[in-house]
């Protein structure tokens, strides 16, 4: 299978205070629970999980279970975005991309950018995976022009191509709804 990305258009406001934007946080946190149970398996999983939903300070230092846990949090507080040319894909494919980026004259690294910026909200630092990155709308907004005029058919490898376009699509995605990109690399 292989590592991929993948994409949430997600407001990070949303994920600073979860339970804030339920109704009935108990009920919410119980039934994410139940809906997620494969990933959140762990008793250390499941905590962290609570503790990023409730706002409560970190008790464990495992930064993959807070990881993990933060994408249930993208799950449910956003949507997942096509990822079709994202995954899967592995750090030389992220480099070719970023390289073709770059050329194009966008400012945007894959790796840097999508795959290990880190958490948009504080968890304890990652180890292995999952990778983190993140857009905010206002970034997104800026890369947008450079993106919109980049020709894409002087980009020769049609897999780069479409990595491009879809990056294309998650911007204009998130900034049309006025949402951030929240990534996983794993």
């Amino acid at each position: 299978m292989g590592y991929g990305i993948m994409a949430y258009s997600v407001r990070i406001e949303h994920l600073r205070a979860p339970s804030t934007f339920a109704s009935e946080p108990a009920a919410f946190y119980d039934w994410m629970v139940g809906l997620h149970s494969s990933a959140i398996s762990s008793a250390q999983r499941r905590t962290a999980l609570r503790e990023l939903f409730f706002s409560e300070p970190h008790s464990g230092t495992d930064g993959a279970d807070y990881g993990y846990a933060l994408k249930v949090l993208c799950e449910r507080f956003g949507g997942s975005l096509n990822n079709e040319y994202w995954y899967p894909i592995g750090s030389s494919g992220l480099d070719t991309v970023g390289q073709e980026l770059a050329r194009l004259g966008v400012k945007l690294d894959p790796a840097d950018d999508l795959a290990f910026a880190g958490a948009p909200v504080p968890i304890p630092e990652v180890d292995d995976f999952p990778g983190i990155g993140y857009l905010t709308c206002a970034r997104m907004n800026e890369l947008a022009p450079a993106l919109d005029a980049a020709n894409l058919s002087v980009v020769g490898d049609p897999y780069v191509r479409g990595a491009i376009a879809e990056i294309q699509q998650w911007i204009h995605h998130c900034t049309e709804d006025g949402s951030d990109l929240v990534t996983f690399y794993h």
